[in-house]
């Protein structure tokens, strides 16, 4: 069963800043060598949406059992990262390939069960996200630091990652 939903919904892009930085109003994550990616989700199925709004659901058939995953009641939107690999280390080649995308990394829930979450807190869009979704598997829920941005980004850089995100 496909994905039906009310129009594509354009991602969020980030902008370059002119270094690492620290702040309380901001919380820093792992920035994926990967295809960035809005999922949408229901029990019956799954729709993956590029940030040019192409959509990319045919390019990645082992992705289908994020449905499996859902516990909410009708659907969801996440905005997500779609990871392949080369070797142990993310790779964006390694996700471009059909079928390379071996993981999703949600970072946030957009909509739920009818519900627009995308003016509300940070905060809360997480908490919501925690509850929404069994994360295991090909499914992986972001971990993201608060106001610690330039040690997080040092770590990250240190372990051969793309860099950061705030």
């Amino acid at each position: 069963m496909s994905v039906i939903w009310p129009g594509p919904i354009p991602p969020m892009l980030a902008t370059a800043a002119d270094g690492p930085f620290d702040s309380p109003d901001y919380w820093f994550e792992i920035k994926w060598d990967g295809i960035r990616c809005l999922c949408y989700v229901e029990r019956g199925g799954v729709r993956l949406q590029s940030r040019q709004l192409r959509d990319l659901t045919d390019k990645y058939p082992g992705l289908a059992g994020l449905a499996g995953r859902f516990r909410g009641r009708q659907r969801a939107v996440l905005d997500c990262e779609l990871i392949g690999f080369a070797g142990r280390r993310p790779s964006f080649r390694g996700a471009l390939r059909s079928g390379g995308a071996k993981v999703v990394v949600a970072f946030d829930l957009l909509h739920l069960d009818g519900e627009d979450l995308i003016e509300l807190p940070l905060e809360r869009r997480h908490e919501s996200l925690a509850g929404a979704f069994v994360f295991e598997g090909e499914l992986v829920r972001s971990s993201p630091v608060a106001a610690q941005g330039v040690r997080y980004y040092a770590a990250v850089v240190e372990k051969g990652l793309e860099g950061g995100v705030a």
